[in-house]
């Protein structure tokens, strides 16, 4: 015979009860499927339409416009460079001569912090060498084409050139 009183439960069941072990708390998590252990269902036509469209898309679909872009001059000293990747966030910036019209490449925040770790006084104006190549693409190119050249080249950073 069971007793339905759960203080007379073994005390390893009052706790786990009284804890929440077991239960749903969560109205979402209680129905998801990947909760229950189950596969999300996916509507395979559904994929299949945003893989086309995924195909279609263009470089100049996806690229930040000009006036949005974040950057850096090649001759940005070092306490101000550091300042400038805590500003924006972004783990790669271009790096540019005079203008955005003359790039040379872009710095990576962990070139950055490398030259930090090596305790010494870093150089007063980093980029000049710590800048790395960067692909120059057309806007028309695809862009499924453009993440196979840059997973090949190990480049992740792509500027947009006019034709």
């Amino acid at each position: 015979m069971s007793d339905p009183d759960p203080s007379n439960a073994p005390p390893s069941g009052r706790l786990r009860s009284f804890f929440g072990f077991g239960r749903k708390t969560d109205p979402v998590e209680a129905v998801s499927p990947e909760a229950n252990g189950e596969m999300p269902q996916h509507n395979p036509n559904e994929m299949r339409l945003r893989l086309a469209e995924f195909q279609d898309l263009r470089v100049d679909d996806v690229m930040v416009p000009r006036a949005e872009i974040k950057a850096v001059e090649v001759g940005m000293e070092f306490p101000e460079l550091l300042k400038y990747f805590a500003e924006v966030t972004h783990s790669r910036l271009p790096v540019f001569r005079e203008s955005l019209d003359d790039p040379i490449g872009f710095v990576h925040i962990k070139d950055v912090v490398s030259e930090l770790a090596k305790g010494e006084e870093p150089a007063k104006r980093p980029l000049e060498r710590l800048h790395r190549d960067v692909l120059y693409v057309p806007p028309s190119m695809k862009l499924t084409d453009l993440l196979v050249k840059m997973q090949s080249t190990r480049i992740h950073l792509a500027l947009v050139v006019d034709e």
